[in-house]
């Protein structure tokens, strides 16, 4: 086990400050230099197309949404939310949509898993995210 005594603890803490500045700053160079000569509309996607107002949700999910399915990461509603948070950390997404049976049921994000972690582990209930 190592000890620190108060001044080496600012030493590491200060060391930590400036690492991540340096960090920080050299992502901010990196941006300005790929977007300098980049507008908008080539970094922008385009407008979706709107819908009949009769159109229900579950229809715009189905062909607007699902039909795009290679861009879609999603889960079954019985996968386990481990495998959920990776498949999330895996694909660098933040959500994902639950599908059973071919239809869209909901969708998981890292915050549900986050809440429903904590609360588990508290002994508390997770937030209702319904």
């Amino acid at each position: 086990m190592v000890f620190l005594n108060s001044s080496e603890v600012w030493y590491v803490l200060i060391g930590l400050l400036l690492t991540t500045s340096s960090e920080n700053a050299y992502v901010q160079v990196l941006l300005e230099r790929v977007l300098r000569d980049l507008w908008v509309w080539d970094v922008m996607w385009p407008a979706p197309e709107p819908v009949a107002e009769r159109w229900l949700l579950q229809r715009v999910a189905d062909e607007r949404v699902l039909a795009r399915a290679e861009q879609v990461i999603t889960v079954t509603s019985g996968a386990l939310a481990l495998e959920a948070a990776r498949l999330m950390q895996e694909q660098d997404v933040h959500q994902l949509l639950v599908i059973d049976d071919g239809r869209l049921v909901g969708a998981a994000d890292g915050q549900g898993c986050v809440a429903t972690a904590g609360a588990e582990c508290t002994g508390g209930e997770p937030n209702d995210r319904g």
